[in-house]
Order: structure tokens, then sequence, then C-alpha cells
């Protein structure tokens, strides 16, 4: 029993390396929570309020924040992507606006992020 324990524990230190090296090249202090670029927007449901939000971001778990401000709906998307990462894809986010807070659904949004008004296009 005692010869198993010496390649069991140098194995398993081993693994507790590799997996720690493996951490630093592609783990989180790679990954930063950023404001993204609302690329578009389109009217999908206007019962609802449900808007697609075509985003700046690539597989990034977009999530969408927003409030009436004096002249638009303003909304603010955040995503994680890698410090490094230099890909130009998109990601699309489903959002509901809450009805009554807004009375009908505006035809534009401010993109809280980079300042630019959005047209939202479809449905009217």
């Amino acid at each position: 029993m005692k010869s198993l324990r010496l390649p069991i524990a140098s194995f398993l230190a081993g693994a507790l390396l590799m997996l720690t090296m493996l951490w630093m090249i592609v783990g989180y202090p790679d990954v930063e929570h950023v404001p993204v670029r609302i690329h578009e927007a389109r009217l999908l449901d206007a019962e609802t309020h449900k808007v697609e939000l075509v985003v700046g971001s690539c597989n990034g778990a977009p999530r969408a924040t927003s409030f009436l401000g004096p002249e638009y709906l303003e909304v603010e998307v955040t995503a994680f992507r890698f410090k490094r990462d230099q890909d130009d894809c998109i990601d699309v986010l489903e959002v509901f606006f809450n009805q009554s807070d807004l009375g009908p659904l505006p035809t534009e949004l401010l993109d809280a992020h980079t300042g630019e008004v959005v047209r939202i296009s479809g449905g009217r």
C-alpha cells in the first residue's frame, strides 16, 4: 500500500500544477466584464415590448439594463470578453422592456455606452 502512495501523490501534484498553469493561460485573469456597443435593435413583439439587440460581444453572455431618460429609453449592455480577444463577432440578446414604465415602446433607444441613438426597426 505504501508503494502506491508516492505515485498517486506525484500524479495529483502534477495534475494540480497542470490545472494551475492552464488557469493562468486561459483563466479568469484574462476576462473582463465591459460595456459593449448596440449595433441594431429589432422589434420582436410590440405587445410585450420584446426587442432583439445585436451587440458587440463574442459569446460574452450579454446583459442589458435600461431606464427611461429625459429624451430616450437608455440601454446599456455589458458582456464578458477576453482582454486579448480581437474577434469581430456579435451576440444577439432578447430583452423585454417594462411596459408600465414606458407606455408605448419608443422607436429609438440610446446606447448608454456609446451615446449613439439606435433605431428600433421592424414590426411597425
